[in-house]
C-alpha cells in the first residue's frame, strides 16, 4: 500500500470558500489489494472524503484517486484525520493528517480609553487611537465615527483602507471639536468593519475657557487731585483658569478724549493661567473740574 500524499494543509482561505485535494491510494505489491475498513473525518470536522469505499479493490500496480475537500464554513484553525486500513501484507494501514485555515481577522482598538484632561476650546492637540487587526485575514471596509464634542479630521478619516490585512494597525487622530461649550464633555470612539466587527471606546476632556477675577478696584475714585499733576490707581486681574490665556483687551480709544490714560501704551495684556496682573490708570487733570 502506497499513499500519497499522507499530509494535505490546504493553508489560509477565505470562509465560504470550497477546497479539493486529491489522494492517490496505488498498489505497489502483486496481489489485489482491498480497502477494508476507512476511519473518516468525524461530523465535527470541515473536512470530507470521497471517491474511495470500504470494499473497493485496487489491482496490482494500479491506483484508485480520492478526493478530501475543506469546506470553510467556520473562522480559525482546523485539523482532522482520517485512515485507510487495507489488506496489505505490509504497512496494512496509513493515516493522513489534513489541516486548514479559515480566516478570521480580529478586531483590536487601544488604548481602551481616551482623556485629553483639562483643556482649552481652542487646544489643538491631538491623541491617537490605533486600530488593528490581530487576527488572520483581512478587516474590511473599518470605519470610524466619534460622538460628542471630539472631531476625527476628514483627511485622516478618508484614508482608512479598504482592507486591514492581518498583522497590520492604523493610526486615528483624534481632537476636539473648535465649537466645544466649557465643562466636562464625553463621548465615544466606535470602530466598525465587516462581518459585525465593532469596538467602543470612551474618549472623554474637561473644557475649560479663561476665568477674569478683578481682586482689585470695580470703580476707580481719584478723589481731588490738583490740576497738573498725576497719580495712579491699579485694577488687579487674575487669570484663574489652569491652561488656558486669558487675553484682556485695553481699547486706548476708548479714553483718549479723557484725562484717563492706561500706564502702558499696549492695546492688549496677556495673563497665563493661575497668575495676576495689575493694570495701572492714570489720572491727569488739566482743568478744575469733575472728570
Amino acid at each position: 500500500l502506497s499513499i500519497s500524499p499522507q499530509r494535505i494543509d490546504f493553508g489560509v482561505g477565505d470562509i465560504d470558500e470550497s477546497e479539493t485535494e486529491t489522494i492517490a491510494v496505488e498498489n505497489t505489491g502483486s496481489q489485489p489489494l482491498e480497502i477494508t475498513r476507512l476511519s473518516t473525518f468525524s461530523d465535527t470536522t470541515p473536512f470530507s472524503l470521497s471517491g474511495i469505499t470500504a470494499g473497493d479493490e485496487i489491482r496490482p500496480g494500479e491506483s484508485q484517486t480520492a478526493e478530501v475537500t475543506y469546506n470553510r464554513l467556520t473562522r480559525g484553525v482546523q485539523s482532522g484525520t482520517v485512515t485507510i486500513e487495507t489488506n496489505a501484507t505490509f504497512n496494512p494501514d496509513i493515516t493522513i493528517r489534513v489541516q486548514g485555515t479559515t480566516a478570521r481577522p480580529e478586531l483590536s482598538v487601544s488604548p481602551s480609553e481616551l482623556n485629553f484632561g483639562t483643556v482649552t476650546r481652542d487646544d489643538a492637540s491631538t491623541q491617537f487611537v490605533a486600530v488593528s487587526n490581530t487576527g488572520i485575514g483581512a478587516l474590511i471596509d473599518p470605519s470610524v465615527s466619534v460622538s460628542g464634542p471630539f472631531v476625527i479630521p476628514n483627511t485622516d478619516q478618508e484614508s482608512l483602507p479598504a482592507e486591514l490585512s492581518g498583522g497590520d494597525s492604523v493610526s486615528i487622530p483624534v481632537q476636539i471639536d473648535a465649537d466645544a461649550s466649557p465643562g466636562t464633555a464625553n463621548g465615544d470612539i466606535t470602530v466598525t468593519a465587516d462581518d459585525g466587527f465593532e469596538e467602543t471606546i470612551p474618549v472623554s476632556a474637561t473644557i475649560e475657557t479663561p476665568e477674569l477675577a478683578n481682586t482689585g478696584n470695580r470703580d476707580l475714585n481719584f478723589g481731588e487731585v490738583p490740576v497738573g499733576s498725576t497719580i495712579s490707581e491699579s485694577i488687579v486681574i487674575t487669570n484663574t483658569a489652569e491652561t488656558a490665556d486669558l487675553e484682556v483687551q485695553l481699547p486706548q480709544s476708548s479714553i483718549d478724549e479723557t484725562e484717563f490714560s492706561f500706564a502702558t501704551d499696549s492695546e492688549s495684556l496677556t495673563i497665563p493661567p493661575g497668575t495676576t496682573e495689575t493694570l495701572n490708570v492714570r489720572f491727569s487733570p488739566t482743568d478744575a473740574a469733575v472728570s
